[in-house]
């Protein structure tokens, strides 16, 4: 398996994902928001929403190639040619666990910036709404969206390399090494 093929692959298209998506789910997110802020929330909620998701989206979606290379590298040396669908269902989990790491080191790192900490911080619950508002919903959002992306992108992945990851024609039919000696 080519290692510099293989991260192309995934390079492009997942930023392109995380682009995407991100500005996509930002914007929808700002006008969801932007309701409730009248009366320019309406037009500044899509914009900022769009704006701060499509840099989001941008970041996780080169984090997220690297993931998934890392992830495609290791489970093919470590597991059974042409088992895919266990490689589809890990490389979703994989590529959100990876986000919601991520997302919630980015939002210490700033807590901790701003003098305070999400985990030992005392809250009221203005502060517990604003931070669902802020940090908790976008974090879903972008989980879901991240572990949809990384699965679509897997399956384009078994589609163009899936006969380039069997080893040998009795690896790929299942047959052991010692199976295949014998029937030759």
């Amino acid at each position: 398996m080519d290692v510099l093929r293989l991260f192309w692959f995934f390079e492009p298209r997942m930023a392109l994902w995380g682009l995407g998506l991100g500005t996509f789910l930002g914007a929808m997110y700002g006008l969801f928001v932007g309701i409730f802020v009248p009366p320019m929330g309406l037009l500044f909620g899509p914009l900022l929403g769009g704006g701060y998701g499509a840099i989001a989206g941008l970041a996780l979606g080169v984090m997220e190639d690297a993931v998934l290379w890392a992830f495609t590298l290791l489970f093919h040396r470590r597991s059974k040619p042409g088992d895919t669908s266990q490689y589809l269902r890990r490389a979703g989990y994989v590529c959100a666990g990876a986000c919601v790491l991520a997302l919630a080191s980015f939002f210490e790192f700033v807590a901790r910036r701003s003098g305070t900490s999400l985990v030992t911080g005392a809250y009221d619950s203005s502060d517990m709404i604003m931070s669902l508002i802020i940090l908790f919903i976008p974090t879903l959002i972008a989980t879901c969206a991240v572990w949809w992306s990384g699965t679509r992108m897997a399956e384009q992945y078994i589609r163009e390399f899936g006969e380039q990851v069997n080893h040998s024609p009795g690896q790929a039919s299942h047959e052991s090494p010692t199976e295949t000696r014998r029937n030759q």
